[in-house]
């Protein structure tokens, strides 16, 4: 016999649901007949098909019925987050925090968060979708296609829960970098509604040249292509975007994550370093932000 025990991730699932996943290339019909037979238990007593499973249920099977429950998600993870070669051109994701519950990876330029229309077109999820597995890891938030820097992802469907519901009651610190065309000297508050809806931008300049400015900039609330579009309503049209950092509690330790993405390569190094101790400065006063350099 084959055992698996049941996790908080498919705690109060419906065992028919639940088996679909573990066995993907079978049917419904034929999954119905096999929990009708008595092939499949739980806790070695015969349910229905619409038994809902709970926390550490164990769920058995004879040997001769094929399921992808043996296959090492550990490793698959780590060989498609490292290089994934299923397209034209070979994707890296260089890790810049991982536990068992969640990662967070520098995403580069050019490749889209979720899958589009497209299914030839590579996107992040596609590219960490493991075949055969009850839950691939998958990011919780987006960066646009040609936006840079920390993506958070979570590796099971309880923390994925808890890190969307994070987003939602706006519970992420997040900081991003913005290369804009033209001067920007002051700190501004943006505020054009997006949708119909509310939509706040908080920038200060870092860094100031000639024909563009660097900004560290914070979302007050979080609407899509909202830093594009205020930037591009003032007049100063974003040339880079680079998510710079994370900081939020950990669904499962209950301790402050907080990490930043130094991958810039629109940035010289010393003051990508610059802007790391500022950041710091800025998030322990809560918003206020730093001295500009120029």
């Amino acid at each position: 016999m084959k055992y698996i025990k049941i996790d908080k991730d498919f705690d109060d699932t419906r065992i028919d649901k639940y088996l679909r996943k573990l066995f993907p290339n079978t049917s419904l019909s034929i999954i119905y007949k096999f929990i009708r037979k008595g092939l499949i238990k739980v806790n070695n007593k015969r349910v229905g098909h619409s038994y809902r499973l709970a926390l550490n249920d164990i769920v058995s099977w004879p040997d001769w019925l094929y399921s992808f429950s043996e296959i090492n998600k550990e490793k698959l993870f780590r060989q498609r987050l490292v290089k994934n070669s299923d397209y034209k051109r070979d994707f890296h994701f260089k890790v810049l925090y991982e536990d068992e519950n969640l990662c967070i990876i520098s995403k580069p330029k050019n490749i889209t968060v979720h899958q589009g229309n497209d299914k030839n077109k590579p996107s992040i999820s596609s590219l960490l979708k493991i075949p055969g597995c009850l839950y691939s890891p998958s990011p919780v938030h987006r960066l646009d296609y040609d936006t840079t820097g920390c993506l958070l992802i979570a590796r099971d469907r309880n923390t994925a829960k808890i890190l969307s519901l994070y987003f939602k009651e706006n519970k992420i610190d997040k900081y991003y970098l913005a290369k804009v065309r033209g001067r920007i000297t002051e700190e501004k508050e943006i505020a054009y509604s997006l949708s119909n809806k509310c939509a706040i931008t908080r920038i200060k300049p870092f860094y100031t040249k000639d024909d563009y400015s660097v900004l560290f900039i914070k979302l007050i609330t979080g609407r899509k292509h909202q830093i594009k579009y205020h930037l591009n309503k003032i007049g100063h049209p974003v040339l880079e975007l680079h998510c710079f950092s994370l900081g939020f509690i950990h669904p499962e330790t209950k301790k402050y994550l907080y990490m930043v993405d130094k991958n810039i390569d629109w940035l010289d190094k010393k003051l990508v370093n610059a802007m790391v101790v500022a950041e710091k400065k800025m998030r322990r006063k809560r918003d206020v932000l730093c001295e500009s350099v120029s």
